[in-house]
C-alpha cells in the first residue's frame, strides 16, 4: 500500500514526463519531493527523470533561492551518485547540504539507520575542507553561494551559485563543482583613471628649465674671462670671474633640479 501510494504521489506531484519544466522555485521542489517518492519505492527509473526535471528547472532558474531549497538539492544530487553507483560522489554534495543547512536531516523513510546512505550523510556532517575561492565582485548587483550573499565559494565541494543584478532579478544559476566553473560576468573596470595634468607645476618647472638652461650657457663666457685673469695674473679679475662662474654653474644645477621635480609633480 505504502509504495503504490508513494507511485501515486510522483505521478500526481510531477508534470507529465517530456513536458516543460516552469523555471522557477516550486518546480524545483516538485521535481525533488517527486524524486524522494521514486527513491522510496526504488524506482530507479523515475528518480533519475526527477533528477533530471530538477536540474532542467535550475538551469533556467528564475527565482532567488533559499538555503533549504540549496540544501534539498545537493541531497539529491548525492543520492543521484548512490543510486548511479557512483561512491566516491556521495559524501561531498551531502557535505554541500549539511553546510547549506545545517539543520537539514534525512527522513527514515529515505536511509533508516544502518542503510549505507544513512552512513554517508553521518559522516559528512564535518566537512573535508573549510578552504574557499574569492569570486570575482560583479560589476553590478552581487553573487549567492547556497542562498547566502558571498565573495568566495568553497573548494573541495559543490554549491548553487546564483548572481543578481542590481533591481534583485537573477541574472545566473548554476549548480558547480568548483570556482573555477563559474560562469563569466561583467565586473568593474580596473583601468587607471587618466591623470590631470597640474599647469602650474609643469609651467613653474618650464620657467626653472630655460632659466637654468641660460645661467649654465653663461658660464661659459664668465670662464673664459677667469682664465684670461688667471693668465693676466690680475687677483682681482680671478676672483670675480671665479665667484661669478661658480654661482652661474651651480644656479643652472639647482635651478634644473627644482624644474625637473616640478615638471615630475606636474605630470604624475
Amino acid at each position: 500500500m505504502r509504495a503504490a501510494l508513494a507511485v501515486l504521489l510522483a505521478s500526481v506531484s510531477a508534470p507529465a514526463l517530456g513536458s516543460e519544466v516552469p523555471c522557477d522555485a516550486q518546480a524545483l521542489t516538485t521535481a525533488i519531493e517527486a524524486a524522494d517518492d521514486a527513491f522510496v519505492v526504488m524506482d530507479a527509473d523515475g528518480f533519475g527523470t526527477q533528477v533530471d526535471r530538477m536540474k532542467q528547472a535550475l538551469r533556467c532558474l528564475e527565482d532567488a533561492l533559499k538555503p533549504k531549497l540549496c540544501a534539498d538539492i545537493h541531497r539529491i544530487e548525492a543520492m543521484a551518485a548512490f543510486v548511479e553507483g557512483d561512491l566516491d560522489q556521495v559524501r561531498a554534495p551531502f557535505e554541500a547540504a549539511r553546510q547549506a543547512f545545517p539543520g537539514l536531516t534525512l527522513g527514515s523513510e529515505l536511509a533508516p539507520q544502518g542503510h549505507p546512505l544513512h552512513t554517508y550523510f553521518e559522516e559528512a556532517a564535518t566537512p573535508d575542507s573549510k578552504e574557499t575561492a574569492s569570486l570575482p565582485a560583479p560589476a553590478t548587483g552581487w553573487i549567492a553561494v547556497d542562498g547566502f550573499r558571498a565573495t568566495a565559494a568553497p573548494l573541495g565541494r559543490p554549491f548553487v551559485f546564483q548572481r543578481f543584478d542590481d533591481g534583485g532579478a537573477v541574472a545566473d544559476t548554476a549548480y558547480l563543482l568548483t570556482p573555477r566553473d563559474v560562469p563569466r560576468y561583467p565586473t568593474p573596470r580596473t583601468d587607471r583613471p587618466k591623470r590631470k595634468l597640474k599647469l602650474p607645476l609643469i609651467g613653474s618647472g618650464l620657467v626653472l628649465g630655460l632659466g637654468s638652461a641660460v645661467a649654465y650657457g653663461a658660464s661659459f663666457p664668465a670662464r673664459q674671462r677667469y682664465d684670461a685673469a688667471v693668465t693676466a695674473g690680475d687677483e682681482s679679475r680671478i676672483r670675480a670671474n671665479h665667484r661669478a662662474t661658480n654661482g652661474l654653474v651651480i644656479g643652472s644645477v639647482g635651478g634644473a633640479t627644482t624644474g625637473l621635480a616640478l615638471l615630475v609633480a606636474g605630470v604624475l
